[in-house]
């Protein structure tokens, strides 16, 4: 799955669902100055931790900033970050991640790895 560079948390690109000892969900893109990849995926409970990577490829760079999507009363929470791994707590409902800060354009891999059951 590739998200197109400079799209937003509106139209961010779904993973899927990340379970307690489920598969990891990944994903891989490519980022320019100036532009941002947006995912989403949902998580079903409370998990924790859960490890969200960004890996450039080819002398990329790039990083994630978390941004947990459930029920904030403005809709809007503080990202996390941005770094190129971080293990999180994470509640249920729908999480975005956001890939920022390639230079390059040169493609990267998204990682968001649940906790063992």
């Amino acid at each position: 799955m590739t998200a197109t560079p400079d799209n937003t948390q509106a139209t961010a690109v779904p993973l899927g669902e990340l379970a307690a000892g489920g598969a990891a969900l990944t994903a891989t893109g490519s980022n320019e100055a100036g532009t941002s990849a947006w995912y989403s995926f949902t998580v079903p409970d409370f998990l924790s931790p859960a490890n969200i990577a960004v890996t450039p490829a080819d002398g990329g760079d790039g990083a994630a900033l978390w941004t947990p999507g459930y029920n904030y009363p403005d809709g809007n929470p503080a990202p996390i970050g941005p770094a190129t791994s971080m293990n999180e707590s994470l509640l249920a409902g729908t999480n975005y991640v956001q890939v920022a800060g390639g230079t390059q354009g040169n493609p990267f891999t998204l990682t968001v790895t649940p906790p063992a059951a």
